[in-house]
């Protein structure tokens, strides 16, 4: 039988499913290595680096750690252990019944794919330079523009709360992108995804 923390562990990366533990061809290469596959590595090192299991998570890793309750200070081996535990911990109020920690963090990761997706077609860097450019941005954040997009009372209100407060709480720049759309200079966010890896012995 799982122990309760290994269990945790297998629910953290179950919040990412799709997003983390083979975020693309590269990750899954490194996560599943077929006997063939080793017996052409062209070195020890190589096969070392490519069995250890990566996570990528979408997003940047500052704004998932905030939505964690994880330190920003911890070293990228650190960010799938303190997640499991912090699930194990704070994610479940009894069996089967997520607290509104998991909920919201479920949520957030669920709006940083949709982030994710908006920015791979600009180098994985969010840009806005005019009112069209801000429309699709704004739908996924939760907000919408008030009273006429380019003006200097131009200012971002809510349109769907649930977006809206995990935009907020996750520490996304709405002030700079508030400031493009009164006129100001265009908006620009990288937006590239965090890659931690869980080394062995974790």
């Amino acid at each position: 039988m799982k122990s309760p923390l290994c269990l945790s562990f297998l629910v953290a990366l179950s919040l990412l499913t799709c997003d983390l533990f083979a975020g693309g061809a590269e990750s899954s290469a490194a996560t599943h290595l077929n006997p063939s596959d080793v017996a052409t590595t062209s070195s020890q090192q190589d096969l070392a680096i490519s069995s250890i299991p990566q996570a990528v998570i979408p997003g940047p890793q500052r704004s998932f750690l905030r939505m964690a309750g994880v330190s920003q200070k911890i070293t990228p081996d650190e960010v799938l252990p303190l997640l499991s535990r912090n699930v194990f911990t704070e994610g479940y109020e009894r069996p089967g019944r997520p607290t509104e920690f998991l909920v919201l963090l479920r949520r957030y990761v669920v709006q940083a794919r949709e982030l994710t997706a908006l920015a791979s077609g600009s180098g994985m860097v969010l840009r806005v330079s005019n009112c069209d450019d801000a429309r699709p941005l704004l739908r996924i954040l939760g907000y919408r523009m008030r009273p006429n997009c380019g003006e200097a009372a131009t200012s971002l209100q809510t349109d769907d709360p649930e977006r809206a407060f995990l935009a907020i709480d996750s520490g996304f720049p709405l002030a700079e992108l508030e400031r493009t759309l009164q006129g100001g200079p265009p908006f620009e966010y990288p937006y590239a995804r965090a890659t931690p890896s869980l080394r062995r012995g974790t």
